[in-house]
């Protein structure tokens, strides 16, 4: 379950913590393994360091399940490191006018940052709240929730992962999830493309699809 916004609990504030306070309330319910994780979008990013953890203390997760879980959000390309990064830019100034170039981005840093400080404007009563402890109110939780969530995801480093893998991607972007997840992926990485976009491949009638497949995967590893 989600932390508590009531002023009396700490908010964790990275990925590992939030996946620890899961964690525990999965091994209140199943003590030992074999573990069955999976998770959407979002979800899938939590589901795969529930599974580290799990893996760390020992335990065996048979089946991790990402539903279109995306690799990298804080960086153009997936896994580019900085000098990578400079070099492109380099490269692409070699290939067009300075002048140009950089006025757009110039213009698109801008723009991220008009964007982060008008975020951070209307978040700060709720900042306040978080820091010194008063609770958020009710209407005002999913917005927190969301911060945080977002706040730990820019943070976390996807680290190597000795398991199973199983990838379900949505329509056209098989080959684009295979190329980022299998640089953690040291186990066995399995891509199945889905029909539909990211957000329609949840819902009815490309749902009844994405079941079966999950259905299919669960058969073949004797669930």
């Amino acid at each position: 379950m989600p932390a508590p916004l009531d002023g009396k609990h700490s908010i964790p504030k990275t990925i590992e913590e939030i996946a620890a306070g899961y964690l525990a309330d999965i091994r209140k319910v199943q003590a030992k393994g074999p573990y069955f994780l999976a998770g959407y979008s979002w979800g899938g990013r939590l589901a795969f360091e529930i599974s580290q953890q799990l893996t760390a203390q020992g335990e065996r997760v048979a089946f991790l399940g990402l539903i279109d879980t995306m690799f990298d959000f804080t960086r153009e390309i997936a896994g580019e490191t900085k000098e990578a990064r400079v070099q492109r830019h380099v490269q692409a100034l070699k290939r067009q006018a300075i002048g140009p170039y950089l006025m757009r981005r110039i213009r698109k840093t801008a723009a991220h940052y008009v964007t982060q400080t008008g975020v951070m404007t209307r978040f700060l009563p709720n900042y306040l709240r978080m820091r010194f402890g008063p609770p958020i109110p009710y209407t005002r939780r999913l917005d927190v929730y969301s911060y945080v969530y977002s706040s730990a995801t820019w943070r976390y480093t996807l680290h190597p992962y000795s398991g199973p893998i199983t990838m379900f991607a949505a329509i056209g972007r098989e080959e684009y999830q295979r190329a980022r997840w299998s640089r953690v992926a040291k186990g066995q990485l399995t891509v199945h493309e889905m029909p539909g976009a990211h957000f329609d491949m949840v819902e009815p009638p490309h749902s009844t699809v994405l079941a079966a497949k999950f259905d299919e995967c669960l058969e073949r590893i004797g669930a």
